[in-house]
């Protein structure tokens, strides 16, 4: 188990490596593989280890199963109430095929109420009878074919269901595959039509959407690739879906016409839908947390494929003449823009060192609550973390929000490609923390002429100069770095983001022409209410530390080993619970009976945490900046024993949180606020105003919304640039 002196020379001897942050990643995964458990309990390891372990969702090839057994497992019951969706699907292909895709839907059900109704297209195969006998399931059937589009329009005036879910008889279904198409018409209001995930039957890609190019002619963007490739992986916009698997409001269904359908040899119905969609003011949406896979009939050889795609081309250039004109790009330029739609000045990419965990530190939800207000304002955001991993569970959900994540050694060397790719789309590069903007600043300058937003959660050399006055250290090399790098960072940025008054101030000492505001440091759309005391026989006593963070350590430790045993002394009983994961080994002389120490926790459940808790500490005896875990306390209204370090940035807080010194006065304002329980509402309420004042979601928007004017004019990129060179502000990989 590494301690966290060893944890913190380890961390010395990284920035003082002479290599190239490439090189540096290479020998990290090199020593973890070989060498991990001498690691183990040090934080980075431990998320390195995590990531490693991850497996990419990518389903295999579907076993081929006995028809007896399909026959026997499918079958539907019926909706007592009108169904939220009705599943339409077109045989064309015989028995076989369709009882294939029926029990793929019968044995992964979707939590949505559901109908199932099949056409038969006058199918040949002479068991197409039996599918009448699976209970629950509405069969309609073709005496002459009329082809797919015709056979969904049929159908379509027969279906109860709001929403329409056309599946040709050659896709199956993975679990989970409706409800997520469900989820994007609440989390967009503007989705007027929405398709899944496209796999081959072998389980590569065979569409993560489409691209219609200026010519008419379509592509299934990324077809043959793999699946789980960060580029296939988000939430977007584009151009159509195909038709052999998407979900269409039933209302905008039929107002638009329903499919489009002629006796011409063409196959372009859902372009054409796609194209009606978003005349009317809606839009076209890829899900790729739906997954389907699609098996091959008929011609697929390369002349076949290329002559149906050149009929089509003709077809939808014939229609939509003037729309691919004026929004549509010429055939395979700027791939990136078109797959999803991209408008100029309207894209930020965000750098951070990793994907934001905001459960589990503040600067992680500090970033978090940035990406999630720029999205909710209608901005594309992309995110590149320095790592490039995959964190399981915390990349999900940016990608959900429609936030493209980049992950995977692929990209290692593409950042500059990236800019390029992005062009007059990207209006801004928001990068966040010092070594972050070390190694990206500079590419930023050279290859785009967006806008760069510096965020440095914290000054460093602030914080690093307080710890060694604490602890009586020496100078490190990380501080005379962080000395150097910050203000430099500060002058080739055009905007330079603090959550505090007194870091902003430091800022502008240096140069009153740098532009530094003060952004906050979270964004909350809901408060708590004010308390009054709760009876109970010892006081519930909260901690919440990311031990990942040296003042955490540290003023756990103090806590611990100095505060609690004069409250002990005292007889004042207590519970203290401690949220952190990857607590560092000096802590186990110092837990006792009275100490829980709880590890990692959810949002939800730190939520409940502050409401249910009597006291929040904040012991910490260095830092910068604002402190997360203060926010959160004055949020929900939880009386608050803090110090000078942990009220830090937050002007007028003296005013209703007493700060105080040293160890005896830490320990007496915890008694004395746990014997105050009949001014707890009053505390309450006016911590909770002080939060709602400052850290609000209007707060954050209002803020982002004067960062990202255009106006705004950048920071040019000679004489600065070989001044930061020179000091080590070099390019990143």
């Amino acid at each position: 188990m590494a301690s966290s002196a060893m944890s913190e020379r380890l961390r010395q001897a990284y920035l003082a490596l002479p290599l190239s942050n490439a090189a540096k990643q290479r020998l990290v995964n090199i020593v973890y593989r070989t060498a991990g458990a001498a690691f183990r309990g040090m934080v980075h390891y431990e998320t390195w280890r995590r990531v490693h372990k991850a497996v990419f969702a990518e389903p295999q090839p579907i076993a081929e199963l006995p028809v007896s057994r399909l026959e026997a497992e499918t079958r539907f019951e019926q909706a007592s109430q009108l169904p939220v969706v009705s599943i339409i699907v077109c045989a064309q292909h015989g028995y076989a095929a369709s009882l294939r895709c029926l029990h793929r839907i019968a044995t992964n059900p979707p939590a949505a109420r559901f109908e199932v109704i099949l056409i038969d297209d006058a199918c040949s195969d002479p068991h197409m009878h039996k599918l009448a006998r699976i209970p629950g399931l509405r069969v309609e059937t073709q005496t002459t074919a009329i082809g797919y589009a015709r056979c969904c329009n049929r159908v379509a005036s027969l279906a109860r269901g709001e929403y329409l879910h056309f599946l040709s008889d050659r896709i199956l279904i993975h679990e989970g595959w409706l409800d997520s198409l469900l989820r994007v018409f609440e989390m967009r209001p503007d989705c007027a039509l929405v398709g899944p995930k496209l796999l081959l039957a072998d389980g590569r890609l065979q569409a993560a959407g489409g691209v219609v190019w200026r010519d008419g002619s379509a592509w299934h963007f990324g077809h043959g690739d793999n699946p789980a490739r960060s580029d296939y992986s988000y939430l977007r916009e584009t151009d159509y879906c195909s038709g052999v698997a998407m979900v269409t409001r039933n209302a905008t269904f039929k107002k638009l016409g329903r499919f489009t359908a002629t006796d011409a040899p063409t196959h372009c119905e859902d372009v054409d839908l796609a194209f009606k969609i978003r005349a009317s003011g809606a839009r076209v949406y890829f899900q790729p947390a739906s997954r389907v896979s699609q098996l091959q009939f008929g011609d697929v050889s390369a002349n076949g494929i290329g002559r149906k795609q050149l009929e089509n081309a003709r077809a939808i250039r014939a229609s939509w003449a003037s729309v691919l004109e004026a929004e549509h790009r010429a055939y395979d330029s700027g791939v990136r823009i078109a797959r999803e739609r991209l408008k100029p000045h309207r894209t930020v990419l965000v750098l951070d060192h990793y994907v934001p965990k905001p459960d589990r530190d503040a600067g992680s939800r500090s970033v978090w609550d940035v990406v999630t207000t720029l999205v909710q304002e209608g901005w594309n955001v992309k995110f590149r973390p320095h790592t490039l991993w995959y964190e399981p569970g915390y990349t999900e959900r940016l990608q959900q929000l429609g936030v493209e994540v980049v992950y995977g050694a692929e990209h290692s060397e593409r950042f500059g490609s990236l800019l390029q790719e992005l062009g007059p789309s990207l209006a801004a590069v928001l990068i966040n923390r010092p070594l972050v903007a070390r190694e990206y600043l500079t590419q930023v300058r050279r290859f785009s002429k967006a806008k760069v937003l510096y965020y440095g959660i914290d000054i460093h050399y602030l914080r690093l100069r307080e710890q060694a006055r604490i602890q009586g250290l020496r100078p490190n090399r990380e501080l005379r770095l962080m000395t150097h790098l910050e203000p430099r960072i500060w002058k080739l940025s055009d905007l330079v983001l603090y959550a505090s008054d007194s870091e902003v101030a430091e800022v502008r000492a240096l140069d009153p022409a740098i532009d530094a505001r003060v952004i906050p440091l979270m964004a909350f759309d809901r408060f708590g209410t004010p308390r009054k005391a709760a009876r109970r026989d010892r006081a519930r006593l909260l901690f919440v530390a990311g031990f990942g963070h040296p003042p955490n350590r540290d003023g756990a430790l103090w806590l611990m080993r100095d505060v609690l045993p004069i409250l002990r002394q005292r007889g004042v009983a207590f519970e203290l619970q401690v949220v952190g994961a990857n607590a560092p080994d000096d802590l186990q002389p110092f837990l006792a009976a009275d100490i829980r120490m709880l590890g990692p926790v959810s949002d939800a459940e730190l939520d409940e945490l502050y409401q249910s808790s009597d006291v929040a500490l904040v012991p910490l005896r260095y830092g910068a900046g604002v402190k997360g875990k203060v926010v959160e306390a004055l949020r929900w209204g939880l009386p608050l024993v803090t110090t000078p370090a942990g009220a830090q940035g937050l002007t007028g807080i003296e005013r209703i949180v007493p700060i105080c010194e040293g160890t005896e006065q830490f320990a007496a304002q915890i008694e004395r606020v746990l014997a105050a329980a009949a001014d707890w509402e009053k505390i309450s309420r006016d911590m909770i105003e002080f939060a709602r004042s400052r850290f609000s979601r209007e707060a954050m928007r209002a803020l982002l919304a004067d960062a990202l004017r255009p106006q705004r004019a950048t920071v040019p990129l000679p004489p600065r640039l070989t001044t930061v060179q020179a000091a080590g502000l070099g390019a990143g990989a």
